[in-house]
């Protein structure tokens, strides 16, 4: 099995998420792991089989975990269960062993290499030619510098607000149905209700297989232009839940144009707006932002603050993760 596809499959089975200890803190995932004896040694943790770690923390929230260890079998699955249980990902445990047993020596010798896992991140150094090999690892909660977010027009929500949820999305995208029909209104009802949230949304058509979605995404920049920002938001959820009646024409301008008149919204100029490709370059510049700079690959994709979240459709994982940010301004 190649690594790119082992790394797949480990993604692809972040399916149904514990409560992750990563974020939390470290006395959390000891009492996790307490009955693997581990014990002090210097400023870190061994439990005395060559297996070593440390932790990293930004006030009291645990960020990420540091350690090397040598891949004896007994070592192996105590690296697994490290893993799931610092990520909450309980259904990867059998993927995580099996690479670690059978695929780890594709990365032998080739430096630092990092494991996407979602919400987050392993970095892994492996050496030797034979097993057992040595490994220098680091299992980080993912996250993007601040410095690094576009800005966008469509938010809701204050300005100066503690937390900020953005969504990348693709209006031809079924699975961005989905979070626009679901959790789109949960946020708005449980998150979006606080003075503390705001929501942006960003463009970002997936134009390799979403032959419509760059001009939905200039219709809803026209409708905009042609009536307020508010009405962004109305036309936002009309595409979503109208999807089917326009995402295989061949051209589907005169709908987009039509449909703002069904909804009420002034139409002045949306035609000539999308004949002229008004927001074209708007709309490239966020994709190739999210892709090139970002490094988004899919859609829907959902942050809060810099921390990408798997269960979007969840509430409890935007409270997990504002708990985690509550926790950086702890002494």
């Amino acid at each position: 099995m190649k690594l790119r596809i082992l790394i797949s499959l480990l993604i692809s089975l972040i399916i149904s998420l514990s409560f992750a200890q990563l974020g939390a803190s470290k006395d959390t995932l000891l009492k996790q792991l307490s009955d693997r004896h581990y014990s002090m040694r210097g400023n870190g943790y061994s439990s005395g089989d060559d297996f070593d770690f440390s932790f990293n923390e930004r006030g009291s929230s645990l960020m990420a975990i540091n350690g090397k260890t040598l891949l004896t079998e007994k070592n192996i699955e105590q690296l697994t269960e490290m893993i799931v249980k610092a990520t909450g990902y309980d259904n990867i445990s059998d993927n995580v062993l099996e690479f670690f047993k059978t695929n780890v020596s594709e990365i032998s010798g080739k430096g630092k290499t990092p494991i996407d896992l979602g919400e987050y991140i392993l970095f892994l150094d492996v050496s030797g030619e034979a097993k057992p090999y040595k490994v220098t690892y680091s299992l980080e909660v993912f996250e993007i510098p601040n410095e690094l977010w576009p800005s966008t027009e469509r938010v809701i929500g204050p300005a100066d607000a503690k937390y900020v949820i953005r969504e990348f999305s693709d209006f031809q995208c079924p699975y961005c149905v989905r979070f626009a029909m679901q959790g789109f209104p949960l946020i708005k009802e449980e998150l979006l209700s606080r003075d503390d949230v705001r929501f942006e949304f960003h463009h970002f058509p997936l134009i390799n297989i979403h032959v419509n979605a760059f001009t939905a995404a200039e219709a809803a920049e026209c409708v905009v232009a042609a009536n307020d920002p508010e009405a962004f938001w109305i036309y936002h959820d009309a595409l979503f839940e109208r999807q089917d009646s326009w995402n295989k024409l061949i051209d589907p301008s005169a709908y987009f144009v039509r449909l703002a008149k069904d909804l009420k919204l002034k139409t002045d100029g949306i035609e000539s707006c999308l004949t002229d490709r008004t927001f074209a370059i708007k709309i490239d510049d966020a994709y190739k932002t999210a892709g090139s700079k970002l490094g988004i690959r899919g859609t829907p994709t959902v942050f809060l603050n810099g921390f990408k979240v798997m269960n979007f459709g969840d509430i409890d994982a935007y409270l997990r993760i504002m708990k985690m940010i509550d926790g950086f301004d702890d002494e």
